[in-house]
């Protein structure tokens, strides 16, 4: 039975990423104890026809996918809205100490309920 259901979380995602379809953050939810899951499956029926990044974009949203990847084309437009900066955040050189920085940044993450590699460029 475990098996079955990891098997048809999988297939679900596999046929939603294949058809163009959005991702299913509920499918995914109700998946997520499961492997292989719903995302796994919808990122290899994606890949299909998109690059990786692309797909990525698609499943995590671009809150979740470009503040961390802003090299990504389709993060261009997110990235240049005023209203998608980190929270309380305006410029690096604003900040007391780097300390400042990484709590700024940790509650970015916090918030977005995500986690990455922060990479700062001075």
């Amino acid at each position: 039975m475990q098996e079955d259901n990891a098997q048809n979380c999988w297939n679900d995602g596999y046929e939603d990423g294949k058809a163009d379809n959005p991702f299913n953050k509920d499918r995914a939810s109700g998946c997520s104890e499961y492997d292989p899951d719903y995302e796994g499956g919808y990122n290899s029926g994606c890949i299909i026809d998109s690059t990786e990044s692309s797909c990525e974009l698609i499943i995590q949203g671009e809150q979740g996918y470009c503040p961390w990847h802003p090299d990504i084309a389709g993060c261009v437009d997110f990235l240049h809205n005023d209203t998608n900066k980190l929270p309380g955040f305006q410029d690096w050189r604003t900040c007391d100490s780097a300390l400042q920085l990484v709590v700024l940044i940790s509650s970015y993450t916090e918030n977005m309920q995500t986690s990455g590699v922060v990479k700062i460029v001075m």
